[in-house]
């Protein structure tokens, strides 16, 4: 997944631990972070993936 490879290493951290299946508040915990930190990372990640899959015509 070529929009993977483009996040900067903490987005890397959340997407890949999401990606894993663990919850955003286990997310936040393991990275000492807080959840809406991960909720809006995981956000923009699924907008990018959205975009990349339906381009605009």
């Amino acid at each position: 997944m070529a929009l993977f490879r483009l996040l900067h290493k903490p987005d890397k951290a959340i997407v890949g631990r999401y990606i894993q299946g663990k919850s955003i508040a286990e997310i936040a915990r393991e990275l000492d972070c807080s959840q809406s930190v991960v909720s809006e990372t995981i956000y923009r990640f699924r907008q990018q993936l959205k975009k990349e899959r339906h381009p605009p015509i």
